[in-house]
């Protein structure tokens, strides 16, 4: 239920950025036609994009700066610029500083700010693997053909050939979504069952996220390697008792015994800290978690149900 109601809020956080987006965008629109410089309103919804995913996971990997997002990513933009930069010269035939000019400002004002708030963000946030990829990227498609008509409807009035660019502004998100996916080093299951007939426990996963490794196992579907980190949200502060903790080290260590992997370490997510704390399965831990486990199987085996302590 705690990741349920996360869940939820984020994909009200998506929504409310993609509106806030819509609004800029036409508000750049009004500013285009009484010629005032609109350009720098493009990065405000991503730049709060970033602060919000900093915030949640002290991380960016959600929009795109993994290492192998950005190596997937420089890639692209290397291409898109040199194609740019031959039409210009040899097509159009525009003088160089014009073309770096154009080249450049669509690169920083355009094109990145719709990798990290539409392929980064929106995909992530809004988004998850209960849903199948290709209805994901659909309609994020939609989402980003949409947030053109703002802008461009204001500025160049409705033209057939509009549509034409809204298609295939709609099949160039669809492509870059398989192309260079966000998430294409990082798989989230969500509500994963989990069994140790070591500990004789079985349970649910709030979350499994299994990021390209070396040391990882094979998944059925995806190429490569795959590491499990078991991630537990949980409402209120960090505990002073070892209770989470103990949850979080049985998960990892009946993924390891289903997977036949090392699991070596999981994370607590608290609603009031709103921090992702990274824990190590160390041994003493480990040790502590298989004589909780058993007592708790004895307690079990004599049907003794053991008096409740209250704490924080």
């Amino acid at each position: 239920m705690m990741y349920n109601s996360r869940q939820r809020r984020d994909a009200c956080i998506a929504l409310l950025l993609y509106g806030a987006e819509l609004l800029i965008l036409y508000g750049m629109g009004r500013l285009c036609l009484a010629g005032r410089a609109y350009s720098f309103l493009r990065w405000l919804v991503p730049a709060a994009a970033a602060v919000i995913a900093w915030k949640k996971d002290r991380s960016l990997v959600v929009l795109g700066f993994g290492k192998g997002h950005l190596r997937t990513d420089t890639v692209i933009l290397t291409v898109w610029l040199a194609v740019s930069f031959c039409i210009g010269l040899f097509v159009m035939r525009k003088p160089y500083p014009e073309i770096w000019q154009e080249a450049f400002y669509y690169l920083f004002a355009v094109t990145l700010c719709e990798e990290v708030l539409y392929r980064g963000f929106l995909q992530n946030y809004l988004f998850g693997l209960p849903y199948p990829k290709q209805i994901c990227c659909l309609i994020g498609a939609g989402m980003f053909a949409a947030s053109h008509l703002p802008f461009y409807l204001q500025v160049n009035g409705f033209h057939p050939i509009f549509l034409v660019q809204l298609g295939i502004t709609f099949i160039s998100h669809l492509a870059f979504c398989y192309i260079g996916e966000k998430r294409n080093n990082l798989l989230i299951v969500r509500g994963m069952r989990v069994t140790s007939h070591t500990l004789k426990l079985s349970g649910v996963c709030d979350v499994v996220e299994f990021s390209l490794d070396p040391q990882g196992v094979p998944l059925q579907g995806q190429k490569g390697l795959w590491l499990p980190l078991p991630v537990e949200y949980k409402h209120g502060a960090p505990k002073e008792s070892d209770a989470d903790r103990l949850q979080l080290c049985a998960q990892g260590m009946a993924l390891e015994e289903m997977l036949v992997c090392s699991v070596p370490c999981g994370a607590l997510y608290y609603a009031q800290t709103r921090r992702r704390e990274l824990m190590e399965f160390t041994p003493e831990l480990r040790e502590k978690t298989r004589r909780t486990a058993a007592e708790m199987n004895e307690y079990f085996a004599r049907g003794y149900t053991p008096k409740v302590r209250p704490g924080k």
